[in-house]
């Protein structure tokens, strides 16, 4: 994956790239992140998928439709999958006293940072964007001395964020924070985000995207290729709740081209009755049948 230019807080990418005591750690989450490419994602999301079948099909459901629809569970998975592979220690604990260590089930608490390692909390925000404060706090904690007595102690802080475009082409929910929102925060934040911290922004995958709208017949938002179709709806509405009589009423596309030109915008360019046509959401769109 790419990312975008990282944000740097109180001189944070210039001790991280420049401080041996910090470099290699930070070299790990960019080599991390770059190194996950979009065959690894679309593996991951549609097995995602699948095991949530299964365990709705265990369930006795007759009709199960998965609830997941978009890329922030499947990156959050794979971003924790390498990250521990190269021993970054995953929900790790602020503070010692059992007060402040009760977990919370598939996520870290109030009273955890996403990953440490050494010298620097690591908080992966793909997040309601309601939930920006409390992660930009968290890893200050652990960075901060404190009168509760500390479980860990880091110097730096990393978040790792989507982009506008990841978070639109990997369908995430519309409440979502973004690196734009997060950035936001920073300023007005001043006098509590004490120590240095970078934000980095990961970019879209230029070859697919997930269509708001699930396929009518299996229930899922499959990930969408270009060369792939779709339905094309008149309006959002039609699209984000499709059904045979929209689909009926809707065009069938073909998708000839994905681009992004910067972290806010998108151009999806899908060829309908031989005529080409350029969209800038993925809003009006449902998944066609393979």
């Amino acid at each position: 994956m790419e990312i975008l230019k990282p944000y740097s807080w109180r001189l944070a990418e210039e001790i991280l790239i420049g401080d041996s005591d910090y470099k290699k750690e930070y070299d790990e989450v960019i080599n991390v992140i770059k190194q996950i490419s979009s065959l690894d994602i679309e593996k991951a999301y549609e097995r995602d998928i699948d095991e949530e079948l299964t365990k709705l099909i265990k369930k006795g459901k007759k009709d199960p439709a998965p609830a997941s629809k978009g890329l922030s569970r499947t990156l959050n998975k794979i971003l924790k999958e390498k990250l521990i592979a190269k021993n970054w220690d995953s929900e790790t604990f602020i503070f010692k006293h059992k007060r402040y260590k009760k977990k919370q089930k598939n996520k870290s608490g109030p009273w955890q940072i996403d990953f440490t390692k050494e010298l620097i909390s690591l908080e992966v925000a793909f997040n309601h964007q309601n939930d920006i404060p409390l992660n930009l706090v968290k890893p200050m904690l652990a960075c901060e001395d404190n009168h509760v007595e500390k479980e860990k102690n880091t110097k730096i802080v990393v978040i790792v964020c989507a982009s506008q475009n990841l978070k639109d082409a990997g369908n995430f929910d519309g409440g979502a924070g973004n690196f734009q929102k997060i950035k936001d925060y920073a300023k007005p934040y001043s006098q509590i985000l004490i120590s240095p911290m970078v934000i980095i922004g990961l970019q879209a995958p230029d070859d697919f995207f997930i269509p708001i709208g699930k396929n009518i017949k299996t229930k899922i938002n499959h990930i969408t290729r270009v060369g792939d179709k779709v339905y094309v709806h008149k309006t959002k509405k039609n699209a984000a709740t499709p059904t045979e009589k929209g689909n009926a009423e809707a065009s069938i596309g073909i998708v000839k081209e994905i681009v992004y030109t910067d972290e806010d915008k998108m151009n999806i360019s899908i060829e309908i009755n031989g005529k080409v046509e350029d969209y800038d959401t993925t809003g009006y769109f449902s998944c066609a049948d393979r």
